[in-house]
Formats: C-alpha cells, sequence, structure tokens
C-alpha cells in the first residue's frame, strides 16, 4: 500500500484556519477530504511538516580540518593537469619521498 502525497500548501492553510475557528478534527478531515489522522498529525507537528530529517550520520569532517596530500611519483599523480587541480583547490602537497629529518 502506498504512501498519499503530502499535504498542499492551500490544505494546510485551509487546516490551521479551520481549526483556529473552531472546527473538529473529523469536520476539517471532511471538509479537506483527508483522513483524521492526517489532520491530528499536520496540528501536532506544523513546523516539522514537510521536512526532512537528517539521514545518516553526520560528517567528521568540517572546514577546520586540514590534511596534507603526499605526492607520490605515480605516473597519474605526477601529471600536470593532476598538479593544477590540486594548486587550484588548495591542497596543500609533500613531494615524495619526504625527507624529514631529526
Amino acid at each position: 500500500m502506498s504512501r498519499a502525497s503530502t499535504l498542499s500548501l492551500h490544505e494546510r492553510g485551509q487546516i490551521k484556519a479551520l481549526s483556529t475557528t473552531g472546527y473538529t478534527v473529523k469536520r476539517i478531515a471532511d471538509v479537506v477530504k483527508r483522513s483524521r489522522k492526517v489532520i491530528m498529525n499536520f496540528l501536532r507537528h506544523q513546523n516539522e511538516y514537510s521536512t526532512k530529517k537528517s539521514s545518516g550520520r553526520p560528517s567528521k569532517l568540517n572546514d577546520r580540518v586540514s590534511f596534507t596530500w603526499l605526492q607520490d611519483t605515480a605516473t597519474i599523480h605526477a601529471i600536470r593537469s593532476t598538479k593544477t587541480w590540486l594548486e587550484d583547490n588548495g591542497v596543500a602537497t609533500m613531494k615524495w619521498p619526504s625527507r624529514f629529518r631529526t
């Protein structure tokens, strides 16, 4: 069994107006021609109606996290277009082999 379509902006306005004028949920459902359950859910959660919930786990990465790309000598990484893209996008690179002195 499929879901019915969400309430249109017009229907939501109608429900709000009828509710504030004192109509019962059953009378509103008869006027709008929607189920009482839909009317009740909308009246209880007007602010959240028709908004998407967060889908999945939030990302641990953000703008403050920085990283350095270790540039190796593989052909795909050494070609000019790749180097240009890395420079244009502000990716910090470290030459291969890395030469750190301790």
